[in-house]
């Protein structure tokens, strides 16, 4: 059974207002590279700002050339996650900075050890498709604490996952461990196993 909350007028009116505050107040993308190919592609590009301003017709050209549909595989490669096959995927969240142990409780500073706890419990749920940490160990220096989440969120689930990249270096070296995971490269494009959050 499919709940549908919303009806097509108001599906309309948040597409429609999305095109508006993408034409009009735009996005923000600190990357040189990205903006030179938003410029490319007819976007309004402010190099020194970094905004990008999409017109309506730029966004839903590019949406109609968009692939309809992409799996997520995990390290077992029958777990998987499947989009715009009209199946239905739940994923816990990327991390949380306090936790709760009981009710009755104060909330405390979550560690690795919550991250290991929380992704074997979202593995151990069969309708959770894609776990992530649920936790952010704030034990951790921020600068690789993704890091060793990602490495933790892999080690304890064969689902797909999800977890976030703190910057660019940190993003190159998790990237280089799911590399490594797969195979090599080439594979990884082919058989893609997460969803990262970019922090900044």
């Amino acid at each position: 059974m499919i709940a549908k909350v919303l009806t097509e007028q108001q599906i309309n009116k948040i597409h429609q207002t999305s095109l508006i505050i993408l034409e009009r107040i735009g996005v923000i993308i600190p990357h040189d590279e990205i903006l030179s190919r938003f410029a490319e592609r007819g976007a309004n590009v402010d190099m020194k700002d970094k905004r990008v301003r999409i017109s309506a017709d730029l966004v839903m050209e590019l949406l109609s050339k968009a692939g309809k549909n992409f799996t997520l595989y995990g390290r077992d490669l029958s777990k998987k996650a499947e989009f715009g096959l009209g199946k239905r995927n739940y994923n816990t969240s990327g991390g949380q900075a306090l936790w709760i142990d009981n009710i009755d409780n104060k909330r405390r500073y979550s560690s690795l050890n919550d991250v290991a706890t929380a992704v074997k419990f979202a593995d151990a749920l069969e309708k959770i498709t894609i776990p992530g940490a649920m936790a952010d160990p704030h034990e951790l220096p921020v600068e690789w604490r993704c890091i060793a989440v990602a490495f933790e969120t892999i080690k304890n689930t064969t689902k797909p996952i999800i977890f976030w990249f703190h910057d660019r270096a940190s993003a190159k070296y998790i990237v280089d461990i799911i590399i490594t995971l797969r195979g090599d490269e080439k594979k990884l494009r082919i058989i893609q196993c997460f969803i990262p959050y970019l922090n900044r």
